[in-house]
């Protein structure tokens, strides 16, 4: 099964006694198939589903295909399901411990495993949270102090101001 797919199962679980679904390998290749417009947080959702109505019961690729996967996508609110990707990351201790423990920045190299997860990524708009989500906590580290911030960030002042102006921040 999936990485994330056993993630969210274990979140879900974590204080129950209820047994987790079983995705047979039809189900798990459905999955794996699907384009997920939603990314994690549909994802997430379709394992809430599989925990809700096959709890202890076999999945096959006709119950993805018809119980999991199909719902209206326009009420996926784009604001939220970033900040689920964002958590996820979070919560799948994405970050590299260095042989002290101290917190190792990830590499370049490292995101090549989010293909691991996803048949595909939209690059443009990862990088722009990337870059959203460490303005706001330069700025938060800087009392909001752009001069500060756009150092923290190797960035000049005026760059970080365009950056800051553009994404609404």
């Amino acid at each position: 099964m999936p990485l994330l797919i056993n993630h969210f199962i274990a979140q879900k679980l974590k204080n129950r006694s209820v047994q987790p679904p079983i995705f047979s390998t039809e189900a798990e290749e459905a999955l794996r198939n699907y384009n997920w417009p939603g990314n994690i947080r549909e994802l997430r959702n379709v394992v809430e589903r599989a925990l809700l109505f096959f709890c202890n019961k076999k999945i096959n690729a006709e119950d993805v295909r018809n119980f999991l996967i199909r719902f209206e996508t326009s009420i996926i609110n784009r604001a939220d399901e970033q900040n689920a990707i964002w958590d996820e990351f979070d919560n799948l201790s994405f970050n590299i411990s260095t042989e002290d423990n101290e917190y190792k920045i990830p590499e370049a190299s490292d995101f090549k495993n989010l293909f691991n997860y996803h048949n595909s990524i939209d690059l443009r708009v990862l990088l722009r949270d990337i870059e959203i989500v460490l303005i706001k906590a330069a700025m938060e580290r800087n009392s909001n102090n752009t001069s500060e911030a756009a150092k923290d960030l190797k960035l000049l002042r005026t760059t970080l101001i365009e950056k800051i102006k553009k994404y609404g921040i």
